[in-house]
């Protein structure tokens, strides 16, 4: 996904996510970062890579993503995955 001019980060755990349990954070940013995914740490390496797969689907249509807000590390919206699975 990096050729795509996305970020993973890899988070230490779900308590840095915006959700609890977390598994992934898909953001995208009103600036030249563009997408950052945030993946957490702890999550079992499976579940962390079916959500990248949802991840790589919201990126494809962005309009999934929540509206866009201040916080701050800049104006941005996302999306929290607590289990793509369900």
């Amino acid at each position: 996904m990096a050729a795509d001019g996305v970020t993973v980060i890899r988070a230490p755990s779900s308590e840095r996510m915006n959700l609890d349990e977390a598994i992934i954070e898909v953001i995208e940013y009103a600036d030249a970062r563009g997408f950052v995914i945030r993946v957490c740490a702890i999550a079992e390496p499976s579940r962390v890579l079916h959500a990248l797969d949802f991840a790589e689907d919201l990126i494809d249509e962005p309009a999934q993503l929540g509206p866009w807000a201040d916080c701050w590390e800049g104006l941005r919206r996302g999306l929290a995955l607590v289990d793509p699975t369900r």
